[in-house]
């Protein structure tokens, strides 16, 4: 098996689709980071990204079953995730996959029901890479993705983290999901991805958005309520504090990470707005 990618010795010896399609995604998926890192343009158009095709790849590969595919589905959810600031809004609003891709993503995290039953061996990856001679390719010094893990849980876990604006395309859902999930994120225990989520919502109106958080008008008009605004940042204080003392007292960080994520929101939406 893991000798599968590798040119056949005998020129006229068939190659396995699978093989194909392992070895076509590796090719695209290096080009497109070299792309992306160097910020030129080369022989892949990304302006045109289009998420369902991309779900109907994934979803092809995964009911494939075979073992050799835990390949092909990691280098695929890789090319996305770098593929994730390219996003336009518009083909994302357009999408009819969307929602199904996160929802995937987020039970691979959890470990629910079959999304995680063919996860592959963690090292499967490698010993596939490591044969074809292509281990710099996956490595993550190489390709700037940010994780050496092999597992397809490793991938979805930094998907979701970095996708606040492609699953949350809208502000005003961005911000109703973070004030929904601030109201309850200090109840124990909650899912992985929950925590997920917050994290990169968190993330995202820390470094892009910070004025949208409070959706404070730049002119405040005669007789504005700020009894809504204090709510929110009441709340946030809350789970700031929660994961503070928490941190104090066992010297572990909770599943919100609130000293980094949501104390640096806080930070960033008071400069932004005083």
């Amino acid at each position: 098996m893991a000798g599968s990618l590798r040119a056949p010795a005998d020129e006229d010896t068939l190659v396995p689709y699978d093989t194909v399609v392992a070895r076509t995604l590796l090719f695209v998926t290096s080009l497109v980071v070299r792309q992306v890192a160097t910020r030129r343009s080369f022989i892949v158009d990304l302006s045109d990204i289009d998420v369902d095709a991309f779900w109907r790849l994934y979803g092809a590969i995964r009911r494939d079953g075979k073992p050799d595919s835990h390949l092909s589905r990691l280098l695929c959810l890789r090319l996305l995730l770098v593929l994730l600031p390219r996003l336009s809004e518009a083909a994302i609003r357009t999408s009819r996959h969307v929602e199904q891709l996160f929802q995937h993503l987020c039970d691979v995290v959890d470990g629910r029901s079959s999304a995680c039953s063919d996860d592959g061996e963690p090292s499967q990856a490698s010993r596939v890479c490591e044969s074809c001679g292509v281990k710099e390719t996956l490595s993550a010094s190489a390709t700037g993705f940010g994780t050496s893990g092999d597992h397809i849980s490793v991938i979805a876990r930094e998907i979701i983290t970095s996708g606040a604006t492609v699953f949350f395309p809208d502000q005003t859902t961005r911000r109703e999901k973070l004030f929904k999930m601030i109201e309850s994120i200090t109840s124990k225990p909650i899912p992985e991805s929950t925590s997920l989520v917050f994290r990169s919502l968190c993330q995202f109106f820390s470094s892009v958005d910070p004025r949208g958080m409070l959706a404070l008008p730049v002119i405040l008009p005669a007789g504005f309520d700020v009894r809504h605004t204090v709510s929110v940042l009441e709340n946030l204080l809350d789970v700031a504090y929660v994961d503070c003392v928490a941190f104090v007292t066992t010297g572990q960080r909770t599943e919100t990470d609130g000293l980094t994520v949501v104390g640096r929101m806080i930070c960033s939406v008071i400069c932004i707005n005083v």
